[in-house]
């Protein structure tokens, strides 16, 4: 019983885990492209 409720905690965190990583890895270009504007604006904000 304990066993099979580990196992499935186990492999929830496993699938959050990969998801999160796979979403940060898919975000990432647009957070490059998104950043040097950013920068930009944030520099001539008077």
């Amino acid at each position: 019983m304990l066993s099979t409720l580990l196992l499935r905690y186990c492999a929830i965190f496993h699938h959050l885990l990969s998801t999160g990583i796979y979403a940060y890895v898919k975000a990432l270009p647009f957070a490059q492209l998104i950043y040097p504007f950013s920068f930009y604006l944030d520099a001539y904000d008077y």
